[in-house]
């Protein structure tokens, strides 16, 4: 299972760049000063085997969280293992939120009802879409379009529409 997720955690970092990223050990920091997504500001553990000097890595990335204005923020995985989890919860840490990872094979995928779509050009006009589908302040454009910019793979930026309405965006 190990494997699975190392393969969906990679692809999501190439799925959405942060503009600065260092390692400590296999832990991975990744940090922007321009967007404050979590998966962009956060600390991703990828070896549960890796709990050496973890205070004094906590440390390191606390410095460098506070060197862009951001809280320090670990992202939680299967591959955090179980004694950083721990360490976490006796260093009274808090859970906030959670994020799901989801994977469907493409041949049991319904597609009948889906709806052919061009990807869009204007990224001005995708970024604009989803920052009003999101409810996100326009301050976080220029980092949004650093973030996509930076995407490596090719990517197919999608928008719904209803006239001028921005209904939904997806990156794939």
């Amino acid at each position: 299972m190990l494997a699975i997720v190392r393969r969906y955690e990679a692809a999501g970092f190439r799925a959405w760049p942060a503009a600065a990223v260092h390692y400590d050990g296999t832990w991975v920091v990744r940090l922007t000063a321009g967007h404050p997504a979590k998966r962009l500001n956060s600390v991703n553990p990828l070896d549960p085997g890796d709990i050496q000097h973890i205070a004094d890595r906590i440390g390191r990335a606390s410095r460098r969280f506070d060197a862009y204005g951001r809280p320090l923020t670990f992202r939680m995985s299967p591959l955090s293992g179980p004694d950083l989890a721990s360490h976490l919860d006796r260093e009274g840490w808090s859970r906030f939120d959670e994020s799901l990872v989801m994977r469907l094979p493409l041949a049991d995928a319904q597609l009948d009802a889906a709806m052919d779509q061009i990807p869009l050009k204007d990224i001005s006009r995708f970024i604009g879409a989803s920052l009003k589908v999101s409810g996100s302040d326009v301050s976080l454009r220029p980092g949004l379009s650093e973030i996509i910019g930076a995407i490596q793979p090719e990517a197919g930026l999608f928008a719904l529409e209803d006239g001028s309405e921005a209904l939904a965006t997806l990156i794939c």
